[in-house]
């Protein structure tokens, strides 16, 4: 599984990677807009886990841009703070994540993920 992790914070996207790189995936890593936009563009990625928070934008905008590149791909907004449920909801986020993360919920979501993509 190809997953991209775009969030500004290295320590973040390092955790992130470690925990899924040991779950068997291939990790992708940009931290900003412009730079999750061009590796999603050139990678085939399976599945999105995006701050809510970015410089260049904010990551429901990225949403939008990834949307319009593959509809159906699975994006995981991640926050430190609150997230506009209804927003979310709206442009259809797979689920998010609050920081610090449950790594039992990561785990659940690659899984689901797996599952929803016939492997």
């Amino acid at each position: 599984m190809n997953i991209l992790i775009c969030d500004d914070e290295k320590e973040t996207v390092d955790f992130l990677k470690k925990f899924l790189v040991r779950r068997g995936c291939n990790i992708l890593t940009a931290y900003d807009q412009e730079k999750a936009v061009k590796v999603f563009k050139e990678n085939a990625v399976d599945l999105v886990f995006l701050d809510i928070l970015i410089p260049g934008g904010d990551g429901f905008a990225v949403l939008e841009e990834l949307r319009a590149l593959k509809p159906g791909i699975a994006v995981v907004m991640m926050t430190g703070c609150a997230i506009d449920e209804r927003k979310a909801k709206e442009l259809a986020v797979f689920d998010y994540l609050y920081k610090p993360f449950d790594l039992d919920r990561i785990g659940w979501i690659i899984e689901r993920v797996k599952k929803l993509q016939g492997r």
